[in-house]
């Protein structure tokens, strides 16, 4: 990850088999002493193969942690990454496309916070 995001100070919270409910809940220890300016997500696959979460449930567990960053570090720009497509994960692949297609309608339901505190619709 350092040598592709090159002069970016990185540091990779990803542990095997976390989930969105796992960050929520590790939080507080992990990510909220690192005091972060920017933040990039990558989460889903497991809360859909390993949990057995559907894409709309996986997306509400989404939105909760999203709103649990905006509590706690309104000012921090967040980005999230689309699942891939795994070939030991591919039935399902079908669930995994349904929550990578939720991405922007909750983007256009939900404020996106800004750096600047500003909210965009």
């Amino acid at each position: 990850m350092a040598e592709d995001l090159g002069s970016l100070d990185v540091v990779n919270l990803g542990f095997g088999g976390s989930t969105l409910l796992s960050a929520v809940y590790h939080m507080d220890r992990l990510l909220l002493p690192l005091n972060p300016v920017k933040i990039v997500l990558y989460f889903g696959e497991n809360d859909i193969a390993n949990d057995g979460l559907t894409a709309a449930s996986t997306f509400t567990h989404f939105l909760a942690l999203r709103e649990e960053i905006a509590k706690w570090l309104p000012e921090v720009h967040v980005f999230a990454m689309s699942v891939k497509h795994s070939p030991a994960r591919w039935p399902f692949a079908d669930e995994v496309d349904r929550y990578n297609g939720c991405a922007p309608a909750g983007a256009t339901r939900e404020p996106i916070r800004h750096g600047s505190g500003q909210e965009q619709a």
